[in-house]
């Protein structure tokens, strides 16, 4: 990056000096949080040094790098200006704890699931993370659950990142692994990575309400990518994608698309963004939000690995926008692709996830977020689910499911300063609609399905950065009645979307298991 400047330039702001300042004073858990974290590991994810031009995109940046180290709860760079044109840099971090315990709680849908986890941390190398989650799980009758999770942060001082995680349970056993060097910057100039993935025991299939079916399926995909980024501002990146994909079931009415096939796939990107600064009633201080757009063309070939594989050609895009417009903020991701084969188009999707808040008062906010996916021509199986998971809160899980869906939410968060026993207490009124139906559907008979309701938010930061314990009681419009409580350790959906570079992909393949 030559940007270095030794003489001060008229409208160009020089860097002159950093600093780190770890907040440790207040944290709940002073003998446990990691005070020995070095300057040397700081420095690790710094994009600017002492001496070059300011460059905001770079301060972004570098917050985000060091939070994706995952020893930060929260991390916000500041200027401290020196001189007309020249400016101190002050980075402010909270530690997370070496030792976390987690309390894990959730119900909704009739269905709950409780259990005691432990993370682990260390910064003495690039960065490692190891958490573990032992939990029992009602739904479908899994019972106990096991989910290890281990992240490898610049393993071994290299750009390379390492992360696996386990999830196992008496259905079934999950395992995924993952080695990549992202694109730590705007600057960055090339990405690659490897991803397998290895699932083995039985699938869940609802094919009427209230039941389900537990079928054997076991599958093995490898993926395989390569990126060559171009230009800092309005950056195009050139993605090539390999990905193969072993299947064995014993329901061949069952076969998802482009199971037992290759796929090649090349991206065509685009990514513009900048940098503004927003503040929340779920967030404690101003922090950077990425604005901007970001763009994609796919185009591929399917190719069969057995005798059960797909050959076909593939064509899809996706954009995304955003925009921060004084108190408002908006956000919408659009992506379309379809095969084809023989002339004849398969596998068609469209989807469309877009979200938007408005800040009325300093205590008072508005949001609301939609999601739509819709298929054609889709002859392999396809399932999705509407219910509290989903987002329609109040409904029974697994119940409402189809190959199309559309959920929409708004909700009103109120946070208006009160404090109990450690916890700043906030409320919210909510408005959920959505509806699901299968591809021969028409459009006239698909019912919409509502609920209205309130709810409670406990925010508390007992173990660093911002946290929240959530109630909800949701009045399920079909029965007449008010559905399960919803508690949960987390938001029923954020208020910021993000342009975060995307290895090309076959659009509409995802199904939900639970």
């Amino acid at each position: 990056m030559e940007l270095r400047a030794d003489d001060e330039a008229e409208d160009e702001i020089v860097i002159r000096g950093i600093e780190y300042e770890l907040l440790l004073e207040g944290s709940a858990w002073p003998h446990i949080v990691s005070p020995h974290i070095s300057d040397q590991f700081i420095e690790n994810e710094l994009l600017f040094a002492e001496g070059e031009y300011l460059d905001e995109g770079l301060l972004a940046e570098t917050e985000r790098n060091l939070l994706a180290t995952g020893q930060f709860a929260s991390v916000r760079i500041e200027l401290d200006s020196v001189s007309r044109f020249a400016s101190k840099v002050v980075i402010i971090l909270e530690p997370q704890p070496r030792i976390l315990p987690q309390l894990h709680l959730a119900t909704g849908g009739d269905e709950e699931s409780f259990g005691l986890g432990l993370t682990l941390r260390d910064a003495s190398s690039g960065g490692t993370r190891l958490g573990a989650l032992a939990s029992d799980r009602s739904e479908n009758d899994i019972g106990a659950n096991l989910n290890l999770d281990l992240a490898l942060h610049r393993f071994l001082g290299t750009p390379l990142s390492i992360a696996g995680q386990l999830d196992w349970n008496d259905a079934r056993r999950d395992i995924n692994a993952l080695a990549a060097k992202p694109l730590y910057s705007s600057y960055d100039g090339f990405a690659y990575g490897l991803k397998v993935e290895v699932s083995d025991g039985f699938e869940f299939v609802y094919p009427l309400p209230d039941s389900v079916q537990r079928v054997d399926q076991s599958r093995l995909r490898g993926a395989a990518w390569f990126s060559s980024a171009l230009r800092k501002d309005d950056r195009f990146i050139i993605t090539a994608l390999l990905l193969l994909d072993d299947v064995e079931s014993d329901r061949a009415e069952l076969r998802r698309a482009l199971d037992n096939s290759g796929r090649f796939l090349l991206g065509f990107s685009s990514l513009a963004q900048e940098f503004g600064s927003a503040v929340t009633l779920d967030e404690t201080a101003s922090g950077r939000v990425p604005i901007g757009a970001w763009g994609t063309a796919v185009l591929g070939r399917a190719f069969p690995l057995a005798s059960a594989g797909e050959k076909l050609f593939y064509a899809g895009g996706q954009v995304q926008l955003s925009a921060l417009l004084g108190e408002a903020y908006l956000f919408g991701s659009l992506a379309a692709g379809s095969g084809f084969q023989d002339s004849e188009a398969r596998y068609t999707h469209l989807s469309f996830r877009g979200l938007g808040h408005f800040r009325l008062s300093s205590s008072l906010l508005l949001a609301a977020r939609l999601r739509q996916q819709t298929s054609w021509n889709w002859d392999a199986f396809r399932d999705l689910l509407l219910d509290s998971d989903a987002g329609l809160r109040g409904y029974t899980a697994n119940a409402l499911r189809g190959d199309n869906r559309i959920i929409a939410s708004v909700e009103a968060r109120l946070r208006p300063g009160w404090r109990l026993a450690g916890f700043d207490l906030a409320m919210a009124l909510f408005y959920d609609a959505g509806a699901i139906w299968d591809q021969e559907r028409q459009l006239a008979d698909i019912r919409v399905h509502k609920a209205l309701g309130a709810g409670l938010r406990l925010h508390h930061g007992f173990f660093g950065g911002n946290n929240v314990f959530r109630v909800d009681a949701a009045y399920n419009f079909d029965r007449s009645e008010i559905g399960q409580i919803v508690l949960s350790t987390s938001h029923p959906f954020p208020l910021f979307g993000s342009h975060d570079f995307e290895v090309p992909q076959f659009f509409g393949e995802q199904i939900d298991r639970e």
